[in-house]
């Protein structure tokens, strides 16, 4: 049978054409339910019926959003307990005052209509952010006792494009934190309290965020508002990785002379100095690498020290330490400016070319 209807609205009309045949039944992309209604009174719920989307010329949106659907599935590894249950759309993974904390999670992306895939990276007590992993791909942090203090999620592809995903996380010792939203990371890196739960859900970005009050992320400070500011600017710019912040610097600024022998607390001004000139000496470089790292969550000192001189003698010079696990890593933006022969992200003491003398 063959049913055509017709309402009229002021400049539109909307057709919507039905097909019934005996023994089978319509099927549409998405999970929306589409709704007629006849004399203003009765109205017909019809699962399944997309409406695509039109635009004031007429012309159809490729992609309408009722033609969409994108979900979110995900399980946390538990200490003591293993892997739990997949769960998913904001249901809550792992548990609450009950001392089994998070050391890995799993997630996977389900969507109809679109391309992408969802990306996603945890940061651990002792070890720092992890590698980014994607769609349910676990790490080596199960058979860990590190535990897990923050995360960082993104979708990508078409699926970011027209969704939003968002994040939150029950520590320890705070509880529930606001919510984060793509990439931005949710937790406590920089003081490092556990993570014992943790919620996900996809929206589109046409609807309202969920309810949930509270920052994210325990924010790390310089003292400086503007500062902060600035770094963060440069962080979610720099898709708040560490090694992409590192050469950020590296490459954005140019080397000048400036003032030795820095005292007190040094990074933080040295760090505007070298944001508002765009320009400093190797303290500068070390200054800003150091409160970007100290942003993201990294357990980081700036160094005041010395290298051997191609004349004689030591010359001054200032370099980063992060340390990892009890392992000091040493980050030199300075070196890395003006000498591209060599990777001065992360080396070690030993495998270093020059001589660091503190």
């Amino acid at each position: 049978m063959f049913l055509r209807l017709s309402r009229f609205i002021p400049g539109i009309i909307l057709r919507l054409s039905l097909v019934f045949m005996l023994g089978m039944s319509v099927a549409c992309a998405g999970s929306n339910t589409g709704s007629v209604v006849f004399n203003h009174k009765t109205t017909w719920q019809i699962p399944g019926l997309c409406i695509p989307s039109v635009l004031n010329d007429g012309t159809i949106v490729s992609k309408p959003e009722l033609l969409l659907s994108c979900s979110v599935e995900y399980r946390a590894y538990v200490v003591d307990e293993g892997w739990q249950a997949w769960l998913s759309d904001g249901a809550t993974a792992g548990a609450i005052g009950l001392s089994c904390l998070v050391t890995d999670l799993d997630i996977t992306l389900k969507a109809t209509n679109l391309s992408g895939s969802i990306e996603y990276c945890i940061h651990t007590q002792g070890s720092g952010w992890q590698a980014w992993r994607a769609d349910g791909a676990s790490s080596d942090m199960t058979n860990q006792t590190q535990r897990a203090d923050a995360l960082q999620i993104k979708l990508t592809g078409e699926a970011a494009d027209y969704f939003d995903v968002y994040y939150r996380v029950h520590t320890a010792n705070l509880g529930w934190m606001g919510w984060a939203k793509n990439s931005e990371p949710a937790g406590t890196a920089t003081i490092g309290s556990p993570i014992e739960a943790f919620q996900i859900v996809v929206i589109l970005k046409s609807a309202p965020a969920p309810e949930g009050d509270g920052d994210a992320s325990w924010k790390y400070t310089t003292g400086d508002d503007w500062l902060d500011a600035q770094l963060e600017i440069v962080c979610a710019a720099n898709g708040y990785d560490l090694e992409t912040c590192f050469y950020y610097v590296a490459r954005e600024f140019y080397y000048t002379e400036g003032s030795l022998y820095p005292t007190g607390d040094w990074p933080p001004l040295f760090a505007r100095e070298m944001l508002e000139g765009g320009t400093g000496n190797c303290y500068r470089f070390a200054s800003l690498f150091c409160c970007l790292a100290g942003y993201l969550g990294y357990n980081v000192r700036a160094i005041a020290g010395a290298v051997p001189s191609y004349s004689q003698g030591d010359a001054p010079h200032s370099w980063v330490e992060i340390i990892i696990a009890d392992q000091v890593y040493v980050c030199d933006p300075c070196f890395q400016n003006g000498y591209f022969g060599f990777s001065w992200y992360m080396i070690t003491y030993e495998n270093s070319p020059v001589e660091y003398i503190h």
